[in-house]
């Protein structure tokens, strides 16, 4: 299945992992496929990603949701975990 060409938007903290990008281009069709897409585009983003994170489509949070579809006309964060308190 052709998998969805995605802009992702990161915050600024990770800068030093994407060589100065905050901003980056990732195919995937949904946001478990978008996480592993992001760590094998950028390694050292692994122990972040596994440390928890928090995605933010179209300003809707998909905390801990890895099958929530993806398409290329959204607007996605990657952000950190939200944690409740």
């Amino acid at each position: 299945k052709i998998k969805h060409k995605l802009k992702i938007n990161l915050w600024s903290g990770l800068k030093h992992h994407t060589g100065g990008l905050t901003e980056v281009d990732l195919y995937a069709n949904n946001t478990g496929e978008l996480l592993i897409a992001l760590v094998e585009k950028f390694p050292s983003l692994k122990h972040v990603v596994d440390a928890g994170v928090s995605i933010v489509i179209d300003g809707k949070v998909m905390a801990y949701s890895l099958s929530e579809p993806v398409h290329s006309e959204n607007e996605i964060y990657l952000l950190q975990r939200i944690k409740g308190g």
